[in-house]
């Protein structure tokens, strides 16, 4: 492993925003706030640290197993003194150990892996086994807001979406970039955005509510 990389694991393990087991977590006071807003899978941390500076009245987590990439987006927060923002770094498939008590208000899910195969469904953040998770840690009637180059993973939550009858599509939008809309933060771009669009690849995006704690 390179000598980067090993120092930045360490340094990790010494800063006062990140958590790597329930038990820190648990024991750590979030700050009084009026939301507790979640983002999945959130790698250096894009969306959990311009949304926490564009609302300093939320608290934000972001949610990640790769340690490089939260070492970058908790280290940002602790230089540009970002005291509403703290890192997870665990595997998605773990959360409910961090959050047994339904606490947030919000879950982004920005570009996750979309395991197109059909064998690797359930390993998509917008398959039902995941939802039941949300379920679990989501306040009534909260919001998840799925942002995603992948055009097959867009359809297939859609679908999902209209086949369940606890599930409600509050909005849905293709082509976020090149189309008219009035989807708040969607401007803000995070370092995989930025390549897709280079690429020339679309982005798009859906909001959905869980309708009940269990289905």
């Amino acid at each position: 492993m390179p000598r980067k990389k090993l120092t930045r694991f360490e340094e990790i393990n010494s800063f006062p925003n990140v958590f790597q087991d329930r038990e820190a977590f648990q024991n750590f006071q979030i700050p009084p706030h009026q939301k507790t807003i979640l983002e999945l899978g959130c790698g250096k941390g894009d969306y959990t640290i311009q949304l926490a500076k564009r609302y300093p009245q939320n608290f934000y987590i972001g949610f990640e197993k790769k340690g490089e990439r939260v070492w970058r987006g908790a280290k940002t927060c602790l230089d540009e003194k970002i005291s509403n923002a703290c890192f997870i770094r665990s595997d998605i498939a773990h959360i409910n150990d961090y959050f047994p008590e339904p606490i947030i208000d919000e879950i982004w899910i920005t570009f996750p892996g979309p395991f197109p195969k059909d064998k690797h469904e359930n390993r998509r953040l917008t398959a039902l086994p995941f939802l039941q998770r949300y379920a679990k840690l989501l306040k009534p009637n909260h919001i998840i807001h799925l942002k995603t180059d992948h055009l097959g993973l867009f359809e297939y939550t859609l679908d999902l979406i209209s086949q369940n009858p606890n599930l409600e599509l509050i909005k849905s939008h293709q082509d976020i970039h090149n189309s008219p809309h009035n989807i708040s933060d969607l401007d803000i771009l995070t370092d995989f955005e930025n390549k897709h669009l280079k690429k020339g690849k679309t982005i798009n995006y859906l909001a959905f509510k869980l309708k009940n704690s269990t289905f």
